[in-house]
């Protein structure tokens, strides 16, 4: 129960923060185009003041994908801004990433926008000492939604860690595995493994 009142908690707070809805029209949820200069992404939207990492866009700038997280990954999720007619909606947890047994962090969407592939320690016994072993995952796009998510194969997923996935236009799937203290990164995986 109290781990169902985290998350509820959790999606309210970034559900509830939102900036002047003047601002969230056009590009960028309203923030100028980035320039030279480090700015702030998106304050009191994307940025709440918990942490929040890796983010990624649709090809067409019209949905932001973002991962946030409260007590050191005690609960961490994936949200989604998208731009409508009225303005800029949301953040709001995507619908597969909201049991709080579970990790979902790093999310990437392929540069035509069909696969959202994200890190996830889901489908096997959590324990603590493997609650921070994590797959990669993908889910295909089924019109305005993602379809069910699902464990990439033991050609990229090991009993090892793996993270940080980004796929190239061409199709190559990049990722970091962890091997004991060794990383392993940029693995090319063909176009028939993903």
């Amino acid at each position: 129960m109290k781990q169902f009142l985290l998350i509820v908690s959790f999606c309210a707070l970034i559900s509830g923060c939102s900036v002047d809805k003047q601002k969230q029209t056009g590009p960028y949820l309203g923030q100028p185009v980035p320039g030279d200069s480090p700015v702030l992404f998106a304050p009191g939207n994307v940025n709440t003041g918990m942490p929040t990492r890796d983010i990624t866009f649709t090809p067409d700038g019209k949905e932001i994908y973002f991962g946030a997280s409260i007590g050191n990954f005690s609960y961490s999720t994936i949200f989604c801004c998208r731009e409508t007619e009225d303005g800029w909606v949301g953040p709001e947890a995507l619908p597969f990433a909201t049991n709080p047994e579970y990790i979902y962090i790093e999310p990437f969407l392929s540069p035509d926008g069909t696969k959202l592939f994200f890190v996830s320690n889901q489908g096997g016994h959590i324990t603590p000492e493997n609650r921070f072993i994590t797959d990669i995952w993908a889910a295909n796009r089924e019109g305005n939604q993602w379809g069910e998510p699902y464990k990439l194969d033991t050609l990229i997923n090991s009993e090892n860690s793996e993270y940080f996935p980004s796929v190239s236009e061409n199709g190559n799937l990049y990722f970091t595995r962890e091997e004991g203290r060794e990383y392993i990164s940029a693995r090319n995986t063909g176009t028939g493994a993903i």
